[in-house]
């Protein structure tokens, strides 16, 4: 499911909600001190590795100060292609930005990448560590085990380091929401594009409703991260409540 899941993210990526989505993971990583590691765990094809790095060159432009050291962020994925994908996006990103920006910023780097292969869902090994921030957007719905997934998280995280994840809620369908996106925008969603994204959503939600892939309600993936040992700072239903995305730090028990 996790390759399917990756071979539909350019479609994904063209949704309004995707966007926003990407947007709050970062907000719910702040503040991110110089030097930080961030790891997103399952980062596909690195959209929140852009999304990361645009920011924080914003946040430079915007800073008189000298510039610190940079925030380094790995990425984690079970796909070699995907990886290949999001390390060069990543350095094309990057060479735009440092044009766009060279004349109110020094050319020194804001962000650093590392990109990891690794069979992170279904023989979690251990997370480089010390981690500062670990991200996952649906992963927890993709592993084999979501337990082993954070405590395998709590052990990489230092003192005081966040979680930050999504996943999908017991009656998610999201094909729902990529309807309204078209007829909104006044498109045909019997074009051959737009019904390839429907049948991968609608198997996305057969998967959850026969218990292929992962749901929690917000009562249960709270009791999960508990148990994990993290103490859960927010939880919140999000895409119209479809998903959750939770932020937590490590308690003492946790790893």
């Amino acid at each position: 499911m996790w390759i399917a899941h990756l071979a539909q993210l350019p479609q994904l990526g063209t949704l309004h909600h995707h966007a926003w989505l990407l947007q709050e993971l970062y907000q719910q990583t702040l503040p991110l001190d110089p030097g930080m590691r961030v790891m997103e765990i399952g980062c596909g094809t690195g959209d929140f590795a852009q999304t990361l790095a645009v920011n924080q060159m914003y946040r430079r432009a915007h800073t008189s100060h000298a510039p610190h050291a940079p925030v380094h962020y790995l990425g984690i994925d079970s796909s070699r292609e995907g990886l290949s994908a999001a390390e060069q996006a990543f350095r094309t990103l990057n060479r735009e930005l440092q044009s766009t920006f060279a004349d109110v910023t020094s050319p020194a780097p804001t962000m650093t990448a590392e990109w990891i292969h690794s069979e992170w869902g279904s023989h979690p090994a251990p997370f480089p560590h010390p981690l500062d921030r670990i991200v996952g957007h649906l992963s927890l719905s993709f592993a084999n085990s979501p337990l082993a997934l954070l405590r395998n998280a709590g052990q990489a995280l230092t003192p005081g380091g966040r979680l930050v994840i999504t996943c999908m809620q017991p009656h998610a369908d999201l094909a729902r929401l990529y309807r309204e996106q078209l007829h909104t925008a006044g498109q045909d969603e019997l074009s051959p594009s737009a019904q390839i994204f429907l049948h991968y959503l609608g198997r996305l939600h057969e998967a959850v409703r026969h218990g292929l892939l992962h749901a929690f309600d917000r009562e249960q993936l709270s009791d999960l991260m508990t148990h994990a040992g993290f103490i859960p700072v927010r939880i919140v239903p999000i895409l119209d409540g479809q998903l959750l995305i939770a932020t937590a730090r490590k308690g003492k028990s946790a790893g």
